[in-house]
Parts: C-alpha cells; sequence; structure tokens
C-alpha cells in the first residue's frame, strides 16, 4: 500500500506540474502528502494524495482561494455525521449517465 500511495502521489505532483507548467519542489509536495498520511493513520483514517483533479478545476476556472477545500471538507463531514447513507437515495441511473457523460465529453480547449 506504501508503494501505490507514493507512486499515485507522485503522478499527482506530475499532473498539477504539467498543468500549470512551472515546476514543482518533488520534496516539498511529497513531505506534505507523506506528513497528511502520518496524520490520517495516527487517527484511524485512510491514506491517500492530492484530490489533484480539483487543483485543476480550480486553476482552469482561475479560482484563488481555499473554500473551496473548505467547502469539500465541510460536506463531507456532513456525509460522515448523518445517521443514514445518502448514496441510498441517489438513482443508479444517475451514476450511469454520469458516466457516459465523462466517457463521452472531449476537451474543447
Amino acid at each position: 500500500m506504501v508503494v501505490v500511495v507514493a507512486f499515485s502521489s507522485c503522478l499527482d505532483v506530475a499532473a498539477i506540474e504539467m498543468e500549470v507548467q512551472k515546476p514543482l519542489n518533488y520534496n516539498h509536495e511529497l513531505k506534505t502528502v507523506g506528513l497528511s498520511n502520518v496524520v490520517s493513520g495516527c487517527l484511524g483514517g485512510y491514506t491517500g494524495s492530492y484530490i489533484f483533479s480539483q487543483t485543476i478545476f480550480n486553476l482552469r476556472a482561475r479560482v484563488d482561494s481555499r473554500l473551496t477545500g473548505l467547502v469539500i471538507v465541510l460536506l463531507e463531514g456532513l456525509v460522515f455525521a448523518l445517521p443514514f447513507s445518502p448514496m441510498a437515495y441517489v438513482p443508479r441511473a444517475l451514476f450511469g449517465g454520469l458516466l457516459l457523460l465523462i466517457a463521452t465529453v472531449r476537451d474543447h480547449s
């Protein structure tokens, strides 16, 4: 698992670096991911890395605020605190349609 997370973290940093078209400090970025994984593990959480798609989305939308990250944390905390599973109320056809949308949409930039 350590190798998988380390490799995927390297790929995430590379993807962000390609998007911003500036060199990133890989050591700093990977230390940040590693530290957050240690804290998450000590608190009983899962390992992981960046939500690089959200980072790239924010860059393309020219969002220069940490508010989007805060909103994600608050919404995930809310979902975690709910006494029921919100996924039970989402129609399965929505997921199929979303997969088709993602598979067919091309980048027109």
